[in-house]
């Protein structure tokens, strides 16, 4: 089952991988366009805007030390509950924008 993400929140978690690991399959849709490495091999993920909505749709992670290959969402989805922190993508009316972002701030939460 696809997972949803920021592009944040995903280029955080790409960037954290060991230096023997890699991701040499992956099926994205970044603000609706959908992007694999096998259209385009030198696709730069950090090049994602950090509020780009990313749906992670598959993928492996290779680990050039041990040969292994893991499960891209599962990774994904282990280091997303680990984090401390929580990233969203909020969508409302434009009316009521100061609205949202105040009560954001006023729960704790920061307003990127």
């Amino acid at each position: 089952m696809p997972v949803k993400a920021t592009g944040k929140d995903y280029k955080d978690f790409a960037n954290s991988l060991a230096e023997t690991d890699f991701i040499p399959t992956e099926i994205l849709v970044v603000n609706g366009a959908e992007w694999s490495t096998e259209q385009e091999e030198d696709f730069d993920r950090n090049q994602i805007p950090d509020d780009a909505k990313v749906t992670i749709v598959e993928g492996t992670i290779f680990c050039s030390k041990t040969d292994e290959s893991r499960d891209l969402l599962k990774e994904y989805r282990s280091w997303s509950k680990a984090q401390s922190t929580a990233r969203i993508i909020v969508e409302c009316d434009k009316t009521i924008k100061e609205a949202v972002e105040k009560a954001i701030k006023e729960a704790g939460g920061k307003v990127l």
